[in-house]
């Protein structure tokens, strides 16, 4: 019998806690084990630019988005920026932090079945 890989999820966020927990409440009313055994991910983007230093957001939103996560999902994993990298950059690093763990997932996995 072959394993069955549960692809990771991501949540993107920035500097909007009450949007945040009503995508994290509606993602763990899933039914039929839709989040069972998923690891779920925050890529929680920063307040001050790092090019500019401008301040785009308040760094409390931002504790309380990492907060709202840690609340709905105490096993999950937050990938917190620093700094505010935008929009592309924490896409960015969302994907190269999936293809580099999952590809050495899906070839250890391959290997062990």
């Amino acid at each position: 019998m072959q394993a069955v890989m549960t692809a990771p999820l991501a949540i993107m966020s920035f500097d909007r806690p009450a949007f945040l927990e009503q995508v994290l409440e509606s993602l763990k009313a899933q039914r039929g084990g839709a989040m069972d055994g998923r690891e779920v991910h925050l890529f929680q983007d920063g307040a001050v630019n790092r090019y500019s230093g401008i301040t785009y957001a308040d760094a409390a939103d931002i504790d309380k988005c990492v907060a709202i996560f840690h609340a709905a999902f105490p096993g999950g994993k937050v990938h917190r920026s620093e700094d505010n990298i935008g929009v592309c950059e924490n896409f960015l690093r969302a994907e190269e932090y999936f293809s580099t763990n999952t590809m050495q997932s899906a070839s250890i996995s391959s290997k062990t079945i």
